[in-house]
């Protein structure tokens, strides 16, 4: 007789073996210069790419704009932002928390505050963004996090990895 926990502790089993040779083939190109990242075992680990995308990933653009007045972020005159900032040292933001399976949803009935305002800052424009966040405070972003590397993504730069799909962060 066939135990369903068994079977499903090995398929669990096999697909964390490929994704750990997918890691180590990974880390492998990355020390011969083929890649800027490195990735690395998580708990995640036994989740096969569509399914840890599924779980993990929700944000979903509001369809059109967002309502109130909007404008393209223009840096202030003869500002030189400071090579690093952590806004938390102000106070403005609390320590990032793993939210365990938890998918990062908008929920209304949580709302401390809201916006009536609000600028864009031009699509890959890392200065522009860099002079907001030292000369305006938290930025609120989005990011494609739907491809399969962030997963296992431990550090360094991901350069170049296109798709439709974006989670917020702060």
């Amino acid at each position: 007789m066939c135990n369903p926990q068994a079977t499903e502790e090995y398929q669990r089993h096999l697909v964390w073996e490929e994704n750990l040779e997918r890691i180590l083939k990974h880390n492998l190109e990355y020390s011969l210069g083929k890649h800027s990242w490195t990735m690395e075992m998580n708990k995640f680990g036994d989740m096969k790419p569509k399914e840890f995308h599924k779980t993990m990933n929700g944000y979903r653009h509001p369809a059109g704009r967002l309502h109130g007045a909007h404008a393209t972020f223009l840096p202030p005159a003869f500002f030189h932002p400071p090579p690093s900032i952590d806004w938390r040292d102000y106070g403005f933001v609390t320590n990032v928390k793993d939210q365990d399976d938890q998918q990062c949803l908008f929920d209304p009935r949580l709302s401390v505050t809201s916006l009536s305002t609000y600028v864009d800052i031009p699509q890959g424009n890392e200065t522009a963004l860099k002079i907001a966040v030292a000369s305006e405070g938290p930025v609120s972003v989005a990011i494609d996090a739907s491809n399969a590397s962030f997963q296992f993504y431990s550090s360094g730069e991901q350069m170049n990895i296109t798709s439709m799909s974006a989670d917020g962060i702060l």
